[in-house]
């Protein structure tokens, strides 16, 4: 019971960052978001959930692109 209960509080911290980096643009939201996702990341790989795990691997992705795509610009 307690491995579980402290597998659903990483999901439940990882949602709060996501939800909090929309209250923020730029690198900040890339930032909590990717933190978000990296949790996600690793609580859908725990609970062996594929498609979980693929979603967050990708936004990761995306949003270490974005930030090296914006950097080249200044």
């Amino acid at each position: 019971m307690t491995y579980t209960l402290n597998i659903e509080i990483i999901g439940w911290i990882g949602s709060t960052f996501v939800l909090f980096s929309f209250m923020f643009d730029g690198w900040k939201m890339r930032l909590l978001n990717g933190i978000g996702a990296a949790m996600w990341l690793g609580y859908g790989l725990i609970q062996g959930s594929l498609s979980l795990a693929f979603l967050n691997g990708i936004i990761i992705c995306i949003h270490i692109f974005k930030v090296i795509q914006n950097s080249n610009k200044l």
